[in-house]
């Protein structure tokens, strides 16, 4: 439990900082900032490499840039940073915390590809396949697709507009809908997680049948030279 609490973001009068819904977790994000979290990232970083990763997953990328939606971050490390570059945290605090964002992934991307020794392919959690300034720094798009973007012309703009390889995982009872959106994906050039035991907020987890969804897959598969 410790270590939840080393390098962690901080509001202006020291307390912890994370996102709304982590709340109950008692799990406060790291500051990317803070030598301590590098530090810790990096170490279970190389702990999945040496399991055999082949790719990395950040679930929430904006890291300090997203948490100050919630007053982050001002710890001791923000601050000696800030000073430093002559940057007011009251007035300039998103601009700064996104440079810091991609300062530490880059640091970061460079010194674990030095410790496998080759290029670790990193993937974001790009919510319904957005893109931002945090495209550049990442390999690919691993994302849920919420129902409200399951639609030609979202997913269509949205891989383009990412202009890199996209998977989603789509969550509907409903193996039709689920059918569709699956061609959908493919067809615009992404990949959407096959529908086998998918998280649903609304009932029992889903668990797809072969004879729902083998023939679209299989298509796909058989398919692949031509659909780079």
């Amino acid at each position: 439990k410790a270590t939840y609490q080393n390098g962690r973001l901080k509001d202006k009068w020291n307390n912890f900082v994370t996102a709304p819904w982590m709340v109950k977790w008692n799990a406060w994000w790291g500051c990317v900032n803070s030598p301590e979290y590098q530090d810790t990232f990096l170490k279970y970083a190389k702990k999945m490499i040496d399991g055999g990763a082949d790719y990395l997953q950040m679930d929430d990328p904006g890291m300090n840039a997203r948490a100050t939606a919630w007053g982050a971050c001002y710890c001791e490390h923000c601050v000696a940073e800030a000073t430093k570059a002559g940057v007011s945290l009251e007035h300039d605090m998103q601009t700064f915390q996104e440079s810091s964002v991609i300062k530490f992934y880059s640091t970061f991307s460079k010194k674990i590809d030095a410790y496998a020794g080759r290029h670790v392919a990193l993937s974001l959690n790009n919510f319904n396949g957005s893109s931002d300034y945090l495209n550049n720094l990442f390999d690919f798009g691993m994302a849920e697709l919420s129902k409200d973007h399951a639609n030609v012309a979202d997913i269509y703009e949205k891989i383009i507009k990412f202009n890199k390889p996209q998977i989603y995982t789509y969550t509907d009872a409903d193996i039709n809908n689920t059918r569709r959106i699956i061609a959908t994906a493919y067809a615009s050039g992404g990949h959407i997680i096959v529908p086998y035991d998918v998280y649903n907020p609304n009932g029992e987890r889903i668990f797809g049948k072969p004879k729902d969804y083998a023939d679209l897959y299989g298509f796909v598969r058989a398919m692949d030279n031509k659909l780079d």
